[in-house]
């Protein structure tokens, strides 16, 4: 993989990791890296998460200093991606818009970060977009945010 935009690789995990898929997305060159960039990946992004039907999503931002955007907005921006999606008529089935459950995999110090963003997008997107924030005891037990 080279990290062009948009490049998508697939990689079947085959037992190797937990998850069965492992889905790569090219953001394109560092200095490219925005919020705005990716709002526009997210129409992509979520065709190809519908193709697939997973419904499970373990998301990871670039997060060092050298990206200058934090992990609080990318999580923010993602949401409204799908809010964006679902309003446009971007073709997904409701029953996986309904399952879908996103986990975000950042380091500790960041977490507050990312839930700052997804409380910023529960508020802004109240109406559009049905966005429920499970406690680290319920994730053990299966929840998700």
């Amino acid at each position: 993989m080279t990290g062009e935009w948009q490049e998508t690789t697939l990689i079947p995990c085959r037992g190797r990791v937990s998850p069965s898929l492992v889905l790569l997305l090219g953001l394109g060159k560092v200095r490219d890296y925005s919020t705005l960039r990716l709002r526009d990946l997210f129409p992509r992004l979520f065709q190809t998460l519908k193709n697939l039907k997973s419904s499970k999503i373990c998301l990871s931002f670039p997060s060092n200093g050298k990206y200058n955007v934090d992990c609080g907005k990318s999580a923010e921006v993602l949401l409204e991606g799908i809010a964006d999606c679902l309003n446009l008529g971007v073709s997904l089935d409701e029953d996986w818009a309904d399952k879908l459950r996103l986990f975000f995999d950042v380091e500790e110090e960041k977490f507050p970060e990312i839930l700052l963003g997804v409380q910023t997008a529960q508020s802004i997107l109240k109406d559009r977009l049905k966005i429920r924030i499970f406690t680290a005891s319920e994730k053990r037990s299966g929840a998700s945010l």
